[in-house]
């Protein structure tokens, strides 16, 4: 699978809350998440539990826009521009738009992800 085809499946994967299939374009051995608010998490136990809980909430829903990606023959990356949309604890409506950049390795001619940093901005 080429570095398009896993982008697409791993974006396919997150907008429709399939788990396993998202999991399976992330890099076990090392992975690098910095979330919106700064926090970082690099133990891909934390990684996978922080995404297995958020897979299974139902009410938040996610579009995003590719603004670029760049290509080679090791390491791939996209920029994306995300519109997130959730309800907070007392069911009221939440969105948040931030810049979602991911980088890809191929690793034994699969593409996995490394790193995934999310970085709010204002419309």
């Amino acid at each position: 699978m080429n570095f398009n085809n896993t982008l697409t499946k791993h974006l396919e994967a997150m907008s429709n809350k399939q788990f396993e299939t998202f999991m399976s374009t992330v890099c076990a051995d090392r992975i690098t998440l910095i979330m919106p608010n700064g926090t970082l998490i690099s133990k891909y136990e934390d990684f996978y539990e922080l995404h297995k809980q958020w897979f299974s909430d139902s009410d938040w829903s996610i579009d995003y826009t590719i603004l670029n990606t760049i290509e080679s023959s090791g390491l791939s990356s996209a920029l994306l521009s995300i519109d997130y949309k959730d309800l907070d604890e007392n069911g009221k409506p939440v969105s948040m738009t931030y810049y979602l950049n991911l980088m890809f390795e191929e690793i034994q001619n699969e593409w996995l992800l490394i790193h995934d940093q999310n970085t709010i901005y204002k419309k």
